[in-house]
């Protein structure tokens, strides 16, 4: 495989990949999937010393995000499509 083929929009295949399979695995739009995982990567990378696993992490904290029920379960929480900006997406889980 080329190098033009290991990157789809600037993103590497298994970036593209992870975004598609927690978008099945969740049943949510994948444009709010990159959203919550663009948002992950960029706060991993702004702690972290070592960068190895950030994609593996970022998922993980997208997923947690995701399937996670919230303390006020009441509330009907709206996730947008990209049209519609992040402002209804759920704030960070909050991890030690």
């Amino acid at each position: 495989m080329s190098h033009a083929d290991s990157r789809t929009h600037g993103r590497p295949l298994r970036v593209e990949t992870t975004i598609a399979a927690l978008a099945q695995e969740t049943a949510t739009d994948p444009a709010v999937v990159q959203c919550l995982y663009q948002e992950e990567v960029a706060v991993l990378e702004a702690k972290s010393s070592i960068k190895n696993f950030i994609g593996v992490i970022a998922a993980r904290r997208v997923r947690d995000r995701l399937t996670t029920p919230r303390e006020n379960s009441g509330l009907d929480y709206h996730y947008p499509t990209s049209s519609q900006g992040a402002s209804g997406l759920r704030p960070p889980l909050q991890y030690p």
